[in-house]
This record gives structure tokens, sequence and C-alpha cells, in this order.
């Protein structure tokens, strides 16, 4: 090692300030098995140039609200959630996160005021969809649009990598806490975090790498052993390199139908989440009338230790693979279901999907594969989220327009924010995927499916299908599920028209000549 007394002062110098930054580097640590998956897809996303992962919540400010406010109440959760302040890169072909110790939120204030409502919507949703420099950051931007006496409008955007949904209504919830205190010249007091996501992976490595982690290997390789992918028919042959190509389709469940499979979760003892699962995969039966199905569908990756206040990607991907022979009743499949749902979660840490590569290592491209059809169901009342009628601006909860949808309005501490419109730019990793939002006293849905397989005409049809299903569900629970309802009544088969009587008699007089010549 080089004595640094015998180097001249000028390399001395330089030398100490390399040890400096050494010393003041960032800790790496390993990316957990659902960020490595998404990591993965970003790589695909990257060539493609077809597929993002930005989670993203644009709405209207309608309370009273103070910019400078604002940016410290987000600068207090940056400070206070270490995944605000990774970075992510990769070293050997393995991909790692690295933490800051400190990050400048990106706050940015954008005068608006003279701008059309057509250019405002276009800028933000430009803002949304912007890809993010991960291994530079940030990976949370905030911008707000101001427009004079007229409401502002709040983006929020955010990497997958580093939030799930669950941690999105954390942020959100102390978003709300943080501000209000800061707007009465108080000082924010959070309940101190004694872990961070970072935490959590080293947790979860060796949870997998313990006794319970292979009776989670075996239980999920159990599972899905023998199990077929959906073969789904489509308007077009799958290619053999799939494009990334995707639109939606957005659609509502007015709130009577809405309230009446609450109620039939509740008296068959199961959840508003079940039923819809169950619904979609006799939706799938019925048009692959095959028995032996699996959907992807989300947990929220927290079993265990107390992660609940912590943000970061924790949602696992999981199968579940139901049975459907001998033409069950639906609510003998409900059962099924609900009891698939809760082993799950009971499993829900292990990465199930690794699984299901291992299982059937040699799917080919351009043929069905286990995970091509996603489900998943939010719970909006971990934001407090409430529909209004309102014929400004507002938009969907979902965030696709859909026919007879209204907005949605929450609120946070003192800052009461509407659902702002925002284009949805829809791209596939999932050949069909199913996203369902219960919001004030109806359910809004979307399908984003593969435009090089579906037809949007198609896609509409799966929507007015499931709908009409679920109305039969709630009529008659215990009908075999080959039996339900599918068919809209624009496609229902119409009676033969009755014939004249003079025509009828002249026709039964021929034929009646013709057996009796």
């Amino acid at each position: 090692m080089t004595d640094i007394n015998l180097l001249p002062p000028d390399q001395q110098r330089a030398l100490l300030a390399q040890l400096l930054r050494q010393k003041a580097a960032a800790p790496s640590f390993a990316l957990s098995p659902g960020q490595q998956d998404l990591w993965l897809w970003h790589k695909i996303a990257a060539q493609t140039r077809r597929i993002e992962f930005n989670v993203l919540f644009a709405w209207t400010i309608r309370s009273t609200w103070e910019a400078a406010l604002l940016q410290q109440a987000f600068q207090t959760l940056v400070d206070r959630h270490a995944t605000f302040r990774t970075t992510y890169g990769e070293a050997n072909n393995q991909p790692f996160q690295r933490v800051h110790r400190q990050q400048k939120v990106h706050f940015v204030v954008t005068d608006a005021q003279s701008w059309p409502a057509d250019q405002l919507q276009q800028a933000v949703g430009d803002l949304a969809h912007q890809p993010f420099d991960l291994e530079q950051g940030p990976l949370l931007r905030v911008q707000l649009f101001t427009r004079g006496t007229t409401d502002p409008v709040l983006l929020l955007a955010l990497h997958h990598l580093a939030i799930d949904m669950w941690s999105l209504s954390i942020l959100l919830d102390e978003l709300g806490i943080v501000y209000t205190t800061l707007k009465h010249g108080i000082a924010p007091s959070l309940p101190p975090l004694a872990r961070q996501f970072t935490d959590f992976v080293g947790w979860q490595t060796d949870l997998l790498h313990s006794p319970a982690g292979q009776r989670l290997e075996e239980y999920w390789r159990e599972q899905m052993t023998g199990a077929i992918p959906v073969a789904l028919p489509t308007d077009r042959p799958r290619p053999q390199q799939p494009a990334f190509g995707g639109a939606c389709h957005g659609f509502v469940l007015e709130e009577a139908l809405t309230q009446g499979l609450k109620d039939l979760a509740r008296r068959l003892r199961t959840t508003l989440y079940a039923v819809l699962l169950a619904a979609f995969e006799v939706l799938l039966y019925r048009y692959s009338r095959q028995e032996d199905l699996s959907v992807i569908t989300m947990t929220v990756g927290r079993k265990g230790a107390d992660w609940s206040g912590v943000i970061g990607y924790f949602t696992n991907a999981v199968p579940l693979r139901v049975n459907l022979r001998g033409n069950p009743p639906f609510t003998t499949l409900l059962e099924q279901v609900h009891q698939r749902l809760m082993a799950a979660l009971e499993h829900q840490l292990y990465p199930a999907l690794s699984e299901l590569a291992h299982l059937r290592p040699k799917a080919q491209t351009g043929q069905p594969q286990l995970t091509d059809i996603f489900f998943v169901f939010q719970k909006s009342h971990r934001f407090g989220m409430e529909r209004v009628s309102s014929d400004r601006e507002a938009a969907s909860p979902i965030g696709v327009p859909a026919a007879g949808d209204t907005g949605a309005q929450v609120t946070l501490g003192e800052l009461v924010l509407e659902s702002f419109p925002l284009a949805w730019r829809a791209d596939h990793r999932y050949i069909l995927e199913l996203m369902m939002v219960e919001a004030g006293g109806s359910i809004s849905g979307v399908f984003q499916y593969a435009t090089e397989l579906f037809d949007p005409q198609t896609v509409e049809r799966m929507a007015q299908h499931l709908t009409v299903l679920l109305r039969g569900v709630l009529d008659q629970p215990d009908t075999p599920i080959a039996h339900l309802p599918l068919m809209t009544a624009a496609e229902q088969p119409k009676p033969p028209r009755k014939l004249p009587a003079q025509l009828r008699n002249r026709l039964e007089k021929a034929l009646h000549d013709k057996e009796n010549p």
C-alpha cells in the first residue's frame, strides 16, 4: 500500500477525496424476488419501449393549498422512507439497490394559468408517462400545475420498483398528516420507523432459505404441478415474439349490482374479491371450455413481521388454480376460490411465479403460458375514496373512462383531492388483465389486453358478458356454472316470427299436397 506521505500534495488531495467519496458511498442491497422480476421486465421495456412501470396519482386540489407546504411535506416523506432515496443498478449481471442518505424531493411547480384544458391534460399525461432513470433517480416525481384562481392539479409519478398499492396508501395517509400539521404551524410527528424495505429484503431472504421457506416452496409445487395454461380463444394467432402493444376497456357495475354482490359475499361468508374472481374464472371457462384454470393475482406480501408502515414493493404475484370439473354450482366454485385465496395468503411470501418457470421450463414462445391471465381487486377504502357527481374534469377512480362512471374524491387531512382525467397508455405483460376497484358504492373495472391478439369489440363483449354473468350469479348463485347467463339482450336468439294465417294455410296445403300426391 502506498504511503500517502510519500505522494505529492496534489495526489494526496486527490487520494483523500477518493477515500472520502468511498466512505460516503451509499450502501448497496440485493433486490427482493418481486423487484428482480420487475427489473427483468424493465430491461425488456428498455428494448421495446412498450412497457412502463409508472404508478400514477393525478388529482385536482379542491381545498386550500400552499405549494411551499406541499413541497416540505413531500420532503419529510422522502427523508422518512428510504425507498424514495433509492437508485438501482447492475454489476456482474446482478441487480442491486443503493440507498442514499439524502435526496432532495423532485417537486416542480408549473404555471398553467393560460393553458386550455386539452393542453393541461396533454402536459399532465406526458409527464406522468415519462420514463424513470433508475440509476440516477429520483423514483418519485411531484408536479404541481397552478391555474390562477382555478384549482391546481397535483401529479405524483413513482416507479413500481419503489412502491406498491398498499405503500401508496401509506404515502397518501402520511401526506395528509404531515401537510395538515405543517399548515397549522406544528412540526410533523410520525411514529418512528424501526425498519425499512431493505430490512424486509434481508428478512425474506433468510426466510426462503429456512425450513419454513422450503415448506412454502413445497406448497406451491404441489399446487401447480400438472397445471396447464388457459387456452383462451383469440382473434389472431399468438406471434412468436410479443410486441407488447396493449389497449384497455373500462366499464362500471352499477350500485345496485355492487351492493347485491357485497351482500352475497357476506351471506356466504366470503369476500367480494372471491366473488369477482370466481365470476371471472367462470367467464374464462365459458370461453375456453377448460376445466383446469390458473389465474395470476396479487397478494400484499406483508405477512410475518410488522411491515405495515413500511413503503416498498412488497407485492407478490401468485397463481390461483381451480378445478371446474362436473359443472359445479357457482356457490361450490366460490367456496373453492375462497379456500384457495386463504391458502395463497398463508403462503404469499414465496415467489411462486419462479416455481412456475421450473415446472414448465420448455414452454415455447407463441404458445399459451401459465402467466397469461391476471386478476386484481383493489380495496379503495384504504384511500378513503368516495364517488363524486361532477361535470368538471373528474375521472374514473380506476383511471380509465367508462360509460356511466363518475369521478372520485379523497380527503387527506385538510387536503381534498378529486380525480383528474389522465390518459391511460396501455401496454401488456399478460395477454389479458382484469383490474377492479370498489369506490363509493359501485365497482369500476378495466380490461387491459394484448392488441396483437384481441380486437376492441371482443374485449368490450367480455366486459358485457361478465356483467351479465354477475347479475345471474346474484339472481341464482346456486346455478351450475355452465348454465349461468352470459349473452346480452342484443345477442339473445330472437323467437321466430309468427306467420300470417293466410301464408301459413298455403304452406300447410303445399306440404299436404306434396305428401299426398
